[in-house]
């Protein structure tokens, strides 16, 4: 499965732009590290190799 890049700092410096504070925007991005690294993205060949014929 892939792997996706997060950049973990820009999303937390953007959560505390719109107004959240520190301990929130920690908690939200927990929750989308965690999100992120129980998820499994098909990569291109998981998704080309069963269209083949």
């Amino acid at each position: 499965m892939a792997t996706i890049a997060f950049d973990t700092l820009q999303f937390s410096r953007t959560l505390r732009e719109v107004g959240f504070d520190e301990a929130r925007a920690e908690g939200v991005l927990m929750a989308f590290k965690y999100a992120f690294k129980e998820a499994e993205f098909p990569s291109t060949k998981d998704i080309i190799r069963p269209l083949r014929w």
